[in-house]
């Protein structure tokens, strides 16, 4: 098959990577949790899970929507929905996986500080529809793919920062070995960030690229996906690890551990 003949097919892999994405988000969203207290960190995770996937979807819808079939030329509504879809499904992923490791995470501050970002991050490529702005449109992008990168490597590095006194918490609280039952969070990351650096890599290259990229994004959303349904089963015992010594579970709305909430500040 041709390269041409695989940009025509990759226009229908492209619905079917989407309606994948739509059938794993329907799947996660009806999942039942337990409606404790103790599980709505896990509860309010799995939104944000949801919404990363469907964000995932809508991303691939509207470029089928959009494309003209010719990948050679730039194609500016595309950019424009990769720039901001991406970013926001990424925020969702890296805001799921921190705040089921700690309920404090997500802190008003650090809400307005990443919808700050992608407020800039979408007016830098909005810009070039200004006509004396156009002959600098690759460089607006250019700086809001910086921006993206740097916030979401941040997440990244503060989840590393975040899991570590997870596991220092884990072993105070437990005799045996509990790290097996979270550890599929980091491995996440990591997988993600692979994703994150892939993704970049496709602005510039062929379909054949793309297609790999859809099958590695595929393989590790349904990684995500079934982990975090079968971490259910283990949740409750692991998160009553990260209360305090003495506080009940009902009061997990509260800051967990004031020293943790700072450090990932």
């Amino acid at each position: 098959m041709t390269s041409f003949q695989l940009q025509e097919c990759f226009e229908a892999i492209a619905l079917c990577v989407a309606s994948i994405y739509l059938t794993i988000c329907i799947c996660i969203g009806f999942f039942k949790a337990p409606k404790d207290e103790l599980y709505r960190p896990y509860r309010q995770s799995k939104r944000m899970l949801t919404a990363a996937l469907a964000s995932m979807a809508i991303n691939l819808i509207m470029w089928r929507i959009l494309t003209t079939g010719d990948w050679s030329k730039f194609n500016y509504g595309i950019a424009i929905l990769d720039v901001v879809l991406f970013y926001f499904e990424e925020l969702m992923m890296c805001y799921s996986f921190c705040h089921i490791l700690n309920n404090s995470f997500l802190t008003r501050r650090r809400i307005t500080k990443d919808v700050t970002h992608i407020l800039v991050a979408t007016v830098l490529v909005l810009l070039p529809l200004i006509p004396s702005l156009q002959h600098l449109t690759q460089y607006f992008f250019i700086a809001a793919l910086i921006i993206m990168v740097v916030n979401i490597s941040e997440l990244a590095f503060l989840f590393r920062k975040q899991y570590k006194l997870n596991g220092e918490m884990l072993d105070n609280y437990f005799s045996n070995d509990m790290h097996y039952f979270v550890r599929w969070t980091s491995r996440s990351i990591t997988l993600l960030i692979i994703s994150w650096v892939f993704a970049v890599v496709t602005l510039f290259t062929n379909v054949y690229v793309n297609l790999v990229f859809q099958a590695y994004m595929v393989t590790l959303n349904f990684y995500i996906a079934i982990n975090f349904t079968n971490f259910c089963t283990k949740y409750g015992d692991i998160a009553r690890a990260y209360l305090p010594a003495g506080e009940n579970s009902e009061d997990i709305i509260t800051p967990i551990r004031d020293k943790i909430a700072i450090s990932c500040m």
